[in-house]
């Protein structure tokens, strides 16, 4: 009996570090800003941030890319979660705050699908562009309940070969 109950709590334990941690690499990819040198110096005059903290939210940023990138096949599951969130979203791009030409269109839920490609094809940088039209949740949801059994190397592979 203590065993199965040590076994239940490790699994918990287990799942929660994961959300945890996949938490933890949203908040710093909405840093997201740092790759734009244009919005960088708006934020720095605008914000009053301090080049120490720009440097800092870079670092931030640049390791939940690689967090991102290495993360296991759950990762999918997780962002599953954000399928119907219509808030703003700057994981993938900020906008600028010095513009006033420039239009927020993406949300949490857009993104999603733009990092979960992303994540497929194994990409070493975020791009915002999608180049599929097959990319949808109904999509990404039955390719991950069909494979996920797979190591994430030929998961990978499975959906660049399906994917085009």
């Amino acid at each position: 009996m203590n065993k199965i109950l040590g076994i239940i709590m490790f699994l918990n334990l287990s799942c929660s570090f994961s959300q945890n941690q996949f938490d933890s690499i949203l908040s710093d990819l909405s840093k997201s800003y740092i790759k734009d040198n244009d919005i960088k110096d708006c934020v720095i005059k605008t914000e009053d941030y301090s080049t120490l903290k720009v440097e800092e939210d870079t670092r931030l940023y640049n390791n939940a890319v690689n967090a991102f990138r290495n993360s296991e096949i759950e990762i999918i599951e997780y962002l599953l979660k954000f399928e119907n969130d219509y808030t703003p979203s700057t994981w993938i791009e900020t906008p600028n705050p010095c513009s006033s030409s420039y239009t927020r269109s993406r949300n949490k839920a857009q993104d999603v699908l733009v990092l979960i490609d992303n994540y497929l094809r194994g990409c070493r940088t975020l791009s915002k562009d999608s180049t599929s039209l097959k990319l949808n949740y109904d999509f990404i949801k039955s390719f991950y309940k069909e494979n996920k059994g797979l190591n994430k190397k030929e998961f990978q592979k499975k959906y660049i070969k399906q994917m085009g």
